[in-house]
């Protein structure tokens, strides 16, 4: 005889093991179908140096339905890049709360430096490894934002490249 308190957790249980065999079930029909989703990759020019600038690259090609904003024809690297130009069209008006555009204080995330020094904040004996860079493939770096004060967008754009090793940073999207 079923009692009434163990009814409720055999109908729960039923439920779920359904629900679990239709969404694996679901994913095994999604990757064994043969239409492959691709995403258009624009390589970046490489932002350290002139050395290995691949603005003269043709532009990949790419899905008819997608967006492909052409490149700047005169671009800025990222170390000449005039940041306080950049910065001054965000500051605040002298009579501008600080607090109501991005709900933080923006004159004192203004006053820090973009290029400022932050410990590093791993565990010790992730602090001991070494890595052979060499062997490590290239990397993306993708930042999403939205209506964000331009000091911390710089400052997390600028401490991304900054803190990525040359050979490793191959695209950049913000």
């Amino acid at each position: 005889m079923i009692t009434a308190f163990v009814w409720p957790s055999m109908c729960f249980t039923a439920v779920l093991t359904w629900c679990s065999f239709g969404f694996l079930a679901c994913l095994f029909f999604y990757a064994s179908s043969n239409e492959s989703i691709t995403m258009p990759i624009m390589k970046n020019a490489s932002l350290r140096s002139d050395e290995n600038d691949s603005s003269n690259e043709p532009l990949p090609s790419v899905m008819t339905d997608s967006i492909v904003y052409s490149r700047p024809q005169h671009r800025v690297k990222w170390k000449e890049f005039d940041t306080e130009a950049y910065l001054e069209k965000g500051k605040l008006k002298p009579d501008e709360d600080r607090y109501a555009a991005n709900k933080f204080n923006q004159a004192a995330s203004d006053a820090v430096s973009v290029n400022r020094s932050i410990p590093d904040s791993r565990e010790k004996s992730c602090q001991l490894l070494a890595y052979n860079v060499a062997q490590l493939p290239p990397t993306s770096i993708i930042i999403t934002f939205h209506n964000e004060a331009r000091s911390t967008l710089l400052r997390t754009v600028m401490t991304a490249f900054a803190r990525s090793p040359p050979g490793l940073l191959r695209e950049s999207f913000w």
